[in-house]
């Protein structure tokens, strides 16, 4: 998130976190080339 507030997703009681999805095609020599979504979230420190 582009803030420095508290996340508003720990507010929600399903404790899930911020993710965002992402398509993509498996790589070749896989079975099913059919495009998936996958979910990435990412966590920034500060020294």
């Amino acid at each position: 998130c582009p803030h420095e507030l508290s996340c508003p997703r720990v507010a929600i009681a399903d404790g899930t976190p911020c993710n965002f999805p992402v398509r993509h095609t498996p790589f070749t020599g896989t079975r099913n080339r059919a495009s998936q979504e996958e979910y990435f979230s990412y966590i920034v420190f500060k020294k």
